[in-house]
């Protein structure tokens, strides 16, 4: 039954071992690797515009690191 749902794996692309090691661990010939975004590289006033306006800073006082934001847009 499951073999009809497509797994999909988020990978930074500069992990290929990474890559490698989830695609040898799944044995499937099914799973699409998504490009993840890589935070730290992400522009500085993008990074700015997106920590001003999220809806973290709602709950804490802490900014969002850009980890944390590379996580959530490859989630979108």
């Amino acid at each position: 039954m499951f073999d009809t749902f497509p797994i999909y794996c988020i990978n930074l692309k500069h992990n290929e071992e990474r890559k490698y090691y989830i695609d040898l661990q799944c044995k499937r010939k099914s799973i699409q690797f998504v490009e993840a975004v890589y935070g730290k590289k992400l522009n500085q006033d993008i990074l700015q515009s997106l920590t001003e306006h999220s809806v973290a800073n709602n709950y804490s006082d802490d900014l969002m690191k850009p980890n944390e934001i590379g996580c959530i847009l490859s989630h979108i």
